[in-house]
């Protein structure tokens, strides 16, 4: 059995080889495939998707009426929200989520708040020990009854279990939107939640994020029943139809010889095309905490770290882009220690926000056994 998690996920341009490595397992060796999603694709082939597999079933019969039945929340489309009405709105709920598309837009919309100690941001900015503290936080305050209102990128939607009694939703793809819906009214303390699904003056980055949310745009109107199967089916059957010329976008297949007798397969360029996760940007390990601070430092010794540091290690890296890294490192904020980059500068990583590369000015250098001040 193999099972894909998060099947909506599936990057458009990777389609039409997974769906035929994937159909090929069924009918040649036997495999049974499981597509769990909360949002499940339109991956069944049919007239204008021919490349889709062939007879799956839902395990679940009804998904309809299981839909009806296990409702916890309420869709209110609320038009355009700029900045300043969004801060004013969020401001006024006692315990809110609001998710936006990008991390600067989080880090900005978290300031406009004010900060204090019932606001919260989570990104990626953030290392994953930091985002482990702020969400323990945010649960206690949540489970207590206190004031709390949470900032975050998309990243709380993969799988965090928070529950929240209002969520905000910038523009956004329906598979998106639903898992935005999924941390409103979670645990079913309420009648029904509120999702406010918003027009934000800061568009998702062009690529999936804006595709998807231009396709959702395309099919809602306002008496949608936006989270219904049926909704969920019709959007992704109108996303891969409006880029049917990506379905192999990677140009994977084109490895594979027409004629399978002569057994040209070109395997290294197949493994190298075939990338789901394109984009794996520089770490660098920050020294957050005294804990995180203390494994920052044992990298500045003569000795690389042994197998239980670099595990340890991962809790305290925060991932940053090619032109980012670069920047830090003309500005002195970082030092390469064993293959890794270390940042050096304190006022490059906020108590709230994370990681910062905006306003690299002379800043104050954390001590290390190179750099005692």
């Amino acid at each position: 059995m193999i099972v894909l998690d998060e099947a909506q996920a599936l990057p458009v341009e990777l389609l039409q080889p997974t769906l035929l490595a994937l159909q090929e397992l069924v009918d040649e060796y036997g495999c049974s495939i499981v597509l769990c999603s909360a949002t499940q694709p339109a991956i069944e082939q049919r007239r204008n998707f021919p490349i889709g597999l062939r007879r799956p079933r839902h395990i679940v019969e009804n998904p309809e009426a299981l839909h009806a039945a296990l409702r916890r929340t309420r869709v209110e489309q609320a038009g355009v929200l700029r900045d300043p009405e969004l801060t004013v709105a969020l401001a006024s709920e006692y315990q809110v989520l609001c998710i936006v598309n990008t991390r600067r837009h989080a880090r900005e919309l978290y300031e406009s708040l004010g900060g204090g100690e019932a606001v919260f941001h989570l990104s990626t900015r953030m290392c994953a020990q930091h985002r482990t503290s702020s969400l323990a936080e945010i649960r206690a305050r949540l489970t207590a009854g206190l004031a709390c209102r949470v900032v975050s990128t998309q990243l709380i939607e993969a799988g965090v279990d928070i529950d929240f009694p209002v969520v905000f939703r910038a523009s956004c793809g329906l598979d998106s939107l639903v898992q935005a819906a999924g941390r409103c009214n979670r645990e079913g303390r309420l009648d029904i939640g509120r999702v406010v699904w918003f027009d934000s003056e800061h568009l998702p980055p062009c690529g999936h994020l804006r595709n998807s949310m231009e396709t959702a745009k395309e099919l809602i109107t306002p008496e949608t029943d936006v989270l219904s199967p049926r909704t969920i089916a019709a959007y992704f059957d109108h996303y891969y139809w409006r880029r049917q010329g990506q379905w192999d976008g990677q140009r994977v297949l084109e490895c594979l010889s027409a004629n399978p007798a002569k057994l040209k397969y070109q395997f290294r360029t197949m493994n190298d095309r075939y990338r789901i996760v394109r984009e794996a940007g520089v770490s660098v390990v920050v020294p957050w905490t005294a804990e995180g601070k203390k494994l920052a430092d044992s990298l500045h010794s003569d000795y690389p770290p042994d197998a239980k540091t670099w595990r340890r290690l991962q809790r305290y890296v925060v991932s940053v882009h090619d032109h980012e890294q670069r920047a830090l490192d003309a500005a002195g904020a970082i030092v390469e220690c064993h293959g890794v980059w270390v940042l050096l500068r304190e006022d490059c990583y906020g108590p709230y926000t994370g990681i910062d590369t905006e306003d690299l000015g002379a800043g104050c250098l954390l001590p290390t056994k190179e750099t005692i001040i």
